[in-house]
């Protein structure tokens, strides 16, 4: 249980942000470009002025997100129940969660130190880039986590069951995928109506998936 309490808990940070400005970066150095309205854009929304942690710490939603990962990975492959087959896959996709999960951990605090040390068109494009590479890593997290506990609770006793719960967990994905982009282009009404989709069928998924175990 303690596997599942623990990838739930990292979830949830993960997808919970309440930001608050701790340390000012060093003043932005403006370069010559053919897209300033991008680089303005990137600047101010995704890289900041300031670096800001989370109440709802992503760093430590990261950690938790992979030991829960590893421990499911160890469950599964010392499990001797499990045909090899379905390990396989179910391994495979925990595995790559665990992996992405030890990523993201790197990649958000390189995101959060990076403009101390870099500036002008170097703090642009590796804040893009980092940007990117984070959003990458959360939903590689939250796709290959989700849908390696539904395959290994997936059997013919509970199949239906299952369905319904990878349901949610997709439709919580994709809707989570979307508010992601609609916060980057400042549609922020939108953007909260589909965060609050995201969370709702994460929950419902997650409750499911808990009940029946």
């Amino acid at each position: 249980m303690k596997k599942y309490v623990l990838g739930f808990i990292g979830l949830f940070l993960l997808l919970v942000d309440v930001r608050i400005g701790v340390m000012a970066y060093p003043a932005f150095e403006a370069f010559r470009t053919e897209a300033p309205n991008t680089v303005d854009m990137v600047i101010r929304h995704v890289i900041g002025d300031t670096m800001v942690v989370d109440i709802f710490s992503d760093a430590i939603g990261y950690i938790l997100m992979a030991i829960s990962m590893a421990m499911f990975v160890h469950s599964v492959a010392n499990d001797n129940n499990i045909a090899p087959t379905k390990a396989e896959k179910v391994l495979k996709s925990l595995a790559g969660a665990r992996d992405w999960a030890i990523g993201g951990f790197f990649i958000y605090i390189a995101e959060r130190i990076m403009p101390f040390f870099m500036n002008g068109n170097y703090r642009f494009r590796l804040g893009y880039a980092l940007y990117f590479l984070l959003l990458v890593a959360e939903v590689a997290v939250y796709i290959l986590g989700g849908l390696g506990v539904c395959k290994l609770l997936d059997n013919l006793a509970n199949h239906t069951y299952n369905n319904l719960s990878t349901i949610f967990m997709m439709i919580s994905i994709g809707t989570f995928i979307v508010a992601r982009v609609l916060f980057f282009y400042e549609l922020t009404i939108v953007f909260i109506i589909y965060y609050v989709l995201s969370l709702l069928f994460f929950f419902l998924a997650c409750y499911r998936l808990k009940k029946y175990n």
